[in-house]
């Protein structure tokens, strides 16, 4: 299983802006830092930052597999400035769960509100591009809002990418542990030594008969 990771907007697109701060910085920078975590356990790739939304898409698809997952991190903003928390968009009742497993962990990590998982049908444009058109499954995470002054204080970028580390721990495929090539030849070994033993004591009985 691959994971694929796109940082909202790209480097043409600033998307939200409030007070200094720049929705596809905060996701650039965020990106680097889950890529880096992600790696150490599971293959992930991030979608290049200069691509626009229907090129990222097709980047994605032209790489992944139905069994693979991919997100995109964004920052929220709002007219009323007291709209706080994480939300997670998704398409389908399969991402659904995908969605509440990733606004549990992230607001958990970050101190955000839980605003939970939201049908992209909610969303002012009525349908995400990112969600409807890869060819596997997918969530849309807003961390929080750039708009509320509360989320920016609390916002950190190591909090934040260890709330994502965790959620996809738990939507990946539990990996077994193999043995490695060592404990292999001492398990050998000591099968060796016991049918030996075995034998001999067979032997041993056949011989007082």
């Amino acid at each position: 299983m691959k994971i694929y990771l796109n940082n909202g907007h790209h480097l043409k697109d600033s998307g939200a802006v409030h007070k200094g701060h720049e929705e596809s910085q905060m996701a650039i920078e965020l990106g680097e830092s889950v890529v880096n975590e992600l790696s150490k356990f599971v293959e992930v790739l991030s979608v290049p930052d200069d691509l626009n939304l229907r090129d990222s898409i097709d980047w994605v698809n032209e790489r992944a597999t139905e069994h693979d997952f991919a997100f995109s991190t964004h920052f929220n903003s709002h007219s009323n400035q007291y709209v706080a928390g994480t939300e997670v968009y998704y398409s389908n009742e399969r991402e659904k769960e995908l969605a509440i497993t990733f606004a549990q962990e992230v607001s958990k990590a970050g101190g955000f509100k839980n605003r939970g998982p939201r049908h992209d049908s909610s969303t002012w444009v009525g349908s995400l591009g990112w969600l409807r058109n890869l060819k596997c499954d997918s969530v849309l995470l807003e961390v929080c809002y750039l708009t509320n002054n509360e989320d920016m204080v609390k916002y950190d970028t190591q909090k934040v990418t260890e709330g994502i580390v965790k959620a996809i721990k738990k939507i990946i495929p539990q990996q077994v542990e193999l043995p490695t090539r060592e404990e292999l030849q001492a398990e050998v070994s000591s099968l060796r030594k016991l049918v030996d033993d075995l034998l001999k004591l067979i032997v041993k009985l056949l011989n007082k008969k």
